[in-house]
């Protein structure tokens, strides 16, 4: 048994989409796949990276409340549910039941479309991206597109206090964590610490074709828990991410999460964001390193 084994968790509620393929895996696991190529590993992050080298990347200091909206609704609850699974799986905070979506999944029939109908109705769930850039994300090709509202909080350990924004229920609003603290920071802490508030992921149903439930929540989880610049244009090769590339055929697409994406992910939210960004990059790649060499070659 690998390390990794603990990632191989029951996904038996699990149903699929229309004409999806089977899950992957005996037993409804999840199954991850992916090579050890350690001169990738610093591609990899990079290219998920924002473009600038001196930004910190943030993630999710409060509880994940994954949220979706488009599909019938059990299969809203379905997708939820695995987003769930799998965060935990790679040790995001996870709400319990009933809370606020702050990771929010919206499938619809048009992109652009949605993502106006966003920046009319609920502004909030746009952040500080500029009008300019709001133009740009609703341009950029492919059938889905996905963001981060990034909020700041101070990294000297003091407690941070829940505020709620936006509206009270549903997909009308979401709450974040605010710090307050006073406390001295060392030499190679920040003063402050990027955190994700909110992670919005929008998805044309059109592309949805022969995609299983599996797939489409793995998708959005990694695009909503890993700090990827909306930007991104190109995403790395060994990666549930590439899910949309037209270039490549249906059988050739990760039938879940890549061990590479859960490698990112832990690495992540297992190492500090508190510090400045080169260092911070090179310990994920460090951690990504350590765990992709723990997969046992039969696992990969």
């Amino acid at each position: 048994m690998s390390h990794f084994a603990a990632f191989a968790i029951a996904l038996s509620g699990l149903t699929l989409l229309s004409n999806s393929p089977a899950p992957p895996g005996p037993n409804g696991q999840i199954i991850v796949q992916g090579q050890r190529e350690r001169a990738e590993i610093d591609k990899f992050v990079d290219q998920l990276s924002p473009q600038q080298a001196d930004i910190q990347l943030g993630k999710f200091f409060v509880p994940v409340c994954p949220g979706v909206v488009g599909l019938p609704d059990g299969q809203n609850k379905l997708v939820e549910a695995r987003m769930r699974t799998v965060a935990a799986a790679i040790g995001a905070p996870v709400a319990a039941d009933g809370c606020v979506p702050d990771v929010i999944v919206v499938v619809a029939q048009d992109k652009k479309a949605a993502i106006e109908d966003l920046q009319r109705r609920r502004p909030w769930l746009l952040g500080d991206i500029a009008t300019g850039d709001i133009r740009l994300l609703k341009r950029l090709p492919g059938p889905a597109a996905g963001w981060q509202v990034v909020g700041k909080v101070v990294s000297d350990g003091m407690p941070l206090n829940r505020v709620r924004f936006g509206g009270a229920t549903d997909m009308a609003g979401s709450e974040a964590m605010l710090a307050k603290g006073f406390g001295v920071v060392g030499r190679l802490q920040q003063a402050t610490v990027p955190q994700f508030v909110v992670s919005v992921v929008v998805i044309e149903g059109r592309a949805l074709d022969r995609v299983s439930t599996i797939q489409l929540a793995d998708y959005a989880t990694m695009r909503a828990l890993a700090p990827i610049s909306w930007r991104s244009a190109s995403m790395p090769a060994r990666s549930i991410l590439n899910l949309f590339d037209p270039g490549k055929a249906l059988a050739e697409q990760p039938a879940s999460v890549t061990w590479w994406d859960v490698a990112l992910l832990k690495s992540v939210y297992d190492t500090s964001n508190s510090v400045p960004a080169d260092i911070q990059r090179s310990a994920i790649a460090a951690m990504m390193k350590r765990q992709i060499d723990k997969v046992a070659p039969e696992d990969r």
